[in-house]
Order: structure tokens, then C-alpha cells, then sequence
């Protein structure tokens, strides 16, 4: 049983891997971006998969067309890079489609991308946009939003009936004073997990009003219930709102349930301004954790709280996020008593690719037997077999070798 308070306070890190079954990976998410025959670019700048109502109006699904065109040269340049270390997916676009987009933008310096920007206008790409009569580097931005749309669409499914998830039992061990549960994906699943099975949570945002919920990090300062859910790199639902009673000082993150139309307790009406309120992509992530408010408190209380706990769990999570890592061999590196917990079906596969400092360290973290695993789905893994793990003895033997 847990004897400190660093044993008590439990922290999960999940990715993708933990999503039920029926949700999309990453790799369908981008054959989905390519191959959707059924797409238009909306008259308020969404990109709708769908057909559209009338064929007379081509110049909605044009512009599709054309960001298909650019995606597909860019894959073809990325893949030049990695040649066969990795299959490419959308974050790997998302992240080139950015660091050129912002290159064009001004928004930040990069001189490294002006050989690609001269590769890009030689191509074709921004002739046949400019023929819509758009401007050309309007695609450069707008290739970000058709991946964003794209992921978003993808990820708005409702929980499968038969999901179940070990947290509501983590909730009620009375060896756990604290549980939080850091997210990296996007989708509405676990929110609609505790919903169904009546977990109560805090998820940083208000429940006066459940039509319009707005981010606050100070209730996660709040001493009950002891589950807390941080979703680090944002959520398909979240959207940015201006109130136009103050509109200098009154931009803020929300969950509304109708966010065209949403209004504050006083009825002034709130002008929605992005719908993509959520982080894709690789590097650029690292740059996003400390310009964008929301994501550097996230990131902040991210590495707080894991340095006041001694015990975590991943799982579905591939170590490929450059920041993360680095936030985690921080931790492991900073106690002699922190355990971190892997969840996987397959850990010879998951080794393969891992890469960086956790991987450097990856076989005395082992031996020390503060890198422990659970070879299982995680849907499969009951709060017993984890616990086992959490509280087990890393004493030495008399070689001086963890048992």
C-alpha cells in the first residue's frame, strides 16, 4: 500500500492507443483526407465532408481539389526525408503545412523553407487558386484548416456501447487521494465514458450553465471529486468565443453546445471565432505549449503535478511528442522512487519506436525497475492488475540488484 503522499497521487498519460474500438487511427484519419470524394468548403471557412446541396456552385468544392493537389506534393517531399523510417500521416503534413504557412504569414522566421516556398510556386498550386480568385497564399492557411476539418469530422463519433475503463474503480481505491488523467487526444471519448457511468470529474471548465461552459484552470484547484481530466492538446468541442460586450479583453475558450449562437448569462452575444481549438501536427506542438494560454497552463500544470506524484501510468501513447518525452525522463530522472507504468499489448513493438533520451535509458530504467509493463489492451486491464504493479516492492537483493 502506498505510504507517502507521492504514492496516492496517481497519474495516467493516454494517447490514441486507448481510444475504443471503431475509432479511427491516425493512418485512416489520412487516407480519409486524400481519398473523400464528398467535400466543399462551406461559405463560413468550414470544410464540410459531405456532398454538396447543388452542383451548379463548383467554386465550394474547388478549392479541394487543389489542397488535395498541394497535400500530396508535400507528402511527396516528406517522404524524400524519411525515405522508409516511418509511415507518414496527418500530423507529419500538419506540422510542414504549418512551418509554411507561418514562413509565408511572417508570423515566424524561417529562412530554411524559402528553397520549398520557391519549389511550391514553380508547381502550379497557387495559379489555380488565385483563378477562384482567392488570393494565392490563402492556400498555404488553408490547407491547415482542410486538416483540421478533416481530423475533427473523423473523430466525432459517439462511445461504443460496450466500452468499459478502469477509472471508476481507480476513483473509488482508497489508496488513491488524487487521480489525474492527462489526455492527448481529441476526441469526446472518455467524456462521454464518465457521463454514462456517472464519474463526476473536473475538466477545467464550468457546469453552472451546461450550455456554455468556460475554461477556468483555478477548479483544478478544488479538492473534490479526486478525478481530474487535462486533455493537453485540446478538444474537437472547444471554441474560441469573443463577447462583444468587451470585445478587447473578452476572447476565451468554451464548450457550448451551440456555438453559432451562443450567449452569455447577461444575453450578450458571443462571436465564435475558431472551431479548431485543438493541437495536431509534431514539433510545432512545442511551440504551441507556450504561446497559446489554454495549452501553456495545461503543459504547466502537466509537469506540476507529475513532480508531487511518484507513481504514473501510460498507455496508448507511442513517446513520439518531442515535448512530452522530454517532460518525462525529466520525472523519472528526478526521484529515485517514481515508477512509470506501460500499458501495451506489445512492448517489443512499442520499443521500436520509442526514440531519444527515453530510449537511451531505456534498459537500466528497466532494471531499476522504475519502467514497469502490463503487456495488455488497455480496455482489457482492470484497476487490480495495475494497482499490483503500482505498490510492488523495488527493494535490492544482496547484489545489489532490484527485486
Amino acid at each position: 500500500m502506498g505510504n507517502n503522499i507521492g504514492d496516492k497521487h496517481i497519474c495516467f498519460l493516454v494517447g490514441a492507443g486507448v481510444s475504443a474500438a471503431g475509432f479511427p487511427g491516425t493512418e485512416e484519419i489520412t487516407k480519409f483526407m486524400f481519398d473523400c470524394e464528398e467535400c466543399y468548403r462551406h461559405t463560413d471557412g468550414r470544410y464540410v465532408f459531405a456532398p454538396y446541396p447543388s452542383n451548379r456552385f463548383k467554386r465550394y468544392t474547388e478549392p479541394v481539389s487543389i489542397i488535395k493537389e498541394y497535400l500530396r506534393f508535400l507528402k511527396r517531399v516528406i517522404s524524400q526525408y524519411y525515405k522508409d523510417k516511418k509511415v507518414l500521416n496527418y500530423e507529419d503534413l500538419f506540422y510542414m503545412v504549418s512551418q509554411i504557412a507561418d514562413a509565408e504569414s511572417g508570423e515566424y522566421d524561417n529562412p530554411a523553407i524559402q528553397p520549398l516556398l520557391d519549389k511550391i510556386r514553380s508547381e502550379g498550386f497557387l495559379d489555380s487558386w488565385e483563378k477562384m480568385g482567392s488570393k494565392g497564399e490563402g492556400l498555404f492557411e488553408e490547407a491547415r484548416y482542410y486538416i483540421t476539418d478533416a481530423v475533427r469530422h473523423k473523430l466525432w463519433l459517439p462511445l461504443p456501447e460496450d466500452t468499459t475503463y478502469l477509472f471508476a474503480d481507480a476513483s473509488r481505491d482508497e489508496r488513491v487521494n488524487m487521480l489525474d488523467l492527462f489526455s492527448l487526444n481529441h476526441d469526446l471519448l472518455l467524456e462521454q465514458y464518465f457521463m454514462k457511468n456517472n464519474i463526476s470529474i473536473i475538466d477545467g471548465f464550468t457546469t453552472s450553465n451546461r450550455d456554455l461552459r468556460h475554461w477556468q484552470a483555478s477548479l483544478y484547484e478544488k479538492d473534490e471529486p479526486k478525478l481530474r481530466l487535462y486533455k493537453l492538446h485540446g478538444s474537437i468541442n472547444w471554441c474560441r468565443v469573443r463577447n462583444e460586450a468587451n470585445p478587447l479583453y473578452s476572447q476565451q475558450i468554451v464548450v457550448a453546445t451551440d456555438p453559432d449562437y451562443a450567449k452569455d448569462k447577461k444575453g450578450n452575444h458571443l462571436t465564435l471565432l475558431d472551431k479548431r481549438s485543438f493541437l495536431i501536427g509534431t514539433v510545432n506542438k512545442i511551440l504551441e505549449y507556450t504561446v497559446k494560454d489554454i495549452y501553456f497552463q495545461l503543459s504547466r500544470v502537466f509537469r506540476q503535478h507529475l513532480h508531487v506524484s511518484s507513481r504514473l501510468i501510460v498507455s496508448g501513447y507511442s513517446f513520439g511528442d518531442k515535448g512530452i518525452n522530454s517532460v518525462l525522463i525529466n520525472w523519472l530522472l528526478s526521484n529515485e522512487n517514481n515508477l512509470m507504468l506501460i500499458i501495451h499489448p506489445d512492448i517489443s513493438l512499442l520499443r521500436r519506436d520509442v526514440g531519444g533520451a527515453i530510449l537511451n535509458k531505456w534498459k537500466i530504467l528497466v532494471e531499476k525497475k522504475v519502467l514497469r509493463f502490463i503487456e495488455k489492451h488497455f480496455e482489457k486491464t482492470s484497476w487490480n492488475d495495475v494497482a499490483g504493479e503500482l505498490w510492488r516492492s523495488k527493494s535490492m537483493n544482496s547484489k545489489g540488484r532490484y527485486i
